[in-house]
């Protein structure tokens, strides 16, 4: 989904079309969110060590934009942990946030993400991933619905 959304907004910018090799010539800055519990050092080194190359792509068979071909690079890959996007968006909208005490809550599927930001850092230190996230809430209740009311939902 990456490459082909990025490959995707390429074809739309015609500053990026390079008449003499028929190609979109795109390079993206690109910012990855993992859950805290998956963001470690090796993590991240690995992960912007598989982004940070050359791609080569071309639709085929999409309608509008067949044999249209991007060659794409992620020149600039960062890797930070789900919540820095909400953290940016909130400093957007008051940057004064930076200098004070934020804390992030991202209920997922699996997991409920908490961080903790001081000063415009991430406290790793009670920032923290907890195995409750909604899908086993909702799993909880439908065995619930189940044993108490013989009720199931589809």
């Amino acid at each position: 989904m990456l490459l082909t959304s990025a490959a995707l907004d390429a074809v739309t910018d015609s500053t990026l079309f390079n008449h003499q090799t028929n190609t979109y010539v795109a390079s993206y800055n690109l910012s990855i969110g993992l859950p805290i519990s998956q963001n470690g050092l090796q993590a991240k080194e690995e992960l912007t060590t598989l982004l940070k190359k050359k791609y080569y792509i071309e639709f085929l068979n999409t309608k509008d934009i067949a044999g249209k071909k991007i060659e794409l690079e992620f020149a600039n890959v960062q890797i930070n942990t789900e919540a820095i996007a909400a953290y940016a968006t909130l400093l957007m909208k008051n940057p004064a946030l930076s200098q004070s005490h934020v804390m992030l809550y991202d209920i997922g599927g699996l997991t409920n993400d908490v961080t903790v930001i001081t000063n415009n850092q991430v406290n790793n230190v009670y920032s923290n991933s907890y195995k409750e996230g909604m899908t086993i809430v909702l799993d909880s209740i439908k065995q619930k619905l189940v044993s108490k009311y013989n009720y199931r939902l589809n």
